[in-house]
């Protein structure tokens, strides 16, 4: 058996690499008077000289000989499978880093975003348009109670500051209407924007920019005016029972 792979060694080894050790001195004398030729095909036929042992080291790992072969062959064969159980255990162990780093990743993720809930403002929500097939529904900020109130009629419902019991200053308006009567609305009011479309129906808001004389509750309305947007996300719709 081991005159055998002595043989292989030799036809797809060393007659190959023979050949090839012949064609590079041949191929340099050639074009000897090329220096910068010579270097270029000198790495390309290095390179290829490498690649090939290196397919042949591998190969030996795939070598089919006793577990105990002290042979020069088997030695080979030894080092060839170490090398592929090292390679394999660095591939194996990237991808275990990668899997705990994108966990980390996740985590820290989570964490942010529950510190940003721990510390997020609380609402209250509330409902209107009982009369109307729909109820409409949004979440108000805590920090609205006892400085706003709000006027519902028509299927209307309208929202304002309230500093005072005896001042307001509108901040914005929601409405439910037929499609129809949505179209009408829409040719002859611009200012409408479509809030959320149930069935028939379409739900739409308003926003209102009020002048304040006083500096403290022009803030104060400025300050509650920013949040309009994100009160408007929070709406929802349920038919009615």
């Amino acid at each position: 058996m081991f005159e055998q792979l002595k043989e292989k060694f030799r036809t797809y080894f060393l007659s190959p690499l023979k050949t090839l050790l012949l064609e590079l001195v041949q191929t340099l004398k050639n074009i000897r008077r090329n220096h910068w030729l010579a270097a270029l095909a000198t790495v390309v036929v290095l390179t290829i000289l490498g690649l090939f042992l290196a397919r042949l080291f591998l190969s030996l790992a795939t070598v089919d000989l006793p577990p105990d072969d002290t042979s020069l062959i088997g030695q080979l064969k030894a080092s060839a499978q170490k090398f592929i159980n090292f390679a394999g255990g660095n591939f194996v162990e990237a991808d275990r880093a990668a899997a705990r780093q994108a966990e980390k990743v996740r985590a820290e993720k989570e964490a942010v975003l529950q510190a940003k809930l721990n510390t997020m403002e609380k609402f209250s929500r509330i409902t209107f348009f009982y009369t109307a097939p729909y109820l409409g529904s949004i979440a108000i900020p805590e920090a609205w109670e006892k400085k706003y109130r709000v006027a519902e009629e028509n299927n209307l419902i309208d929202f304002y500051y309230a500093p005072t019991p005896e001042e307001e200053y509108p901040l914005f308006q929601i409405g439910i209407l037929s499609r129809d009567e949505w179209e009408k609305k829409q040719a002859t009011e611009k200012n409408l924007e479509t809030l959320n479309v149930v069935s028939n129906f379409v739900f739409f808001y308003q926003s209102y920019a009020a002048e304040i004389n006083n500096p403290v509750k022009e803030m104060d309305y400025l300050g509650m005016q920013k949040q309009v947007k994100s009160i408007l996300n929070s709406f929802k719709s349920y038919k009615q029972q």
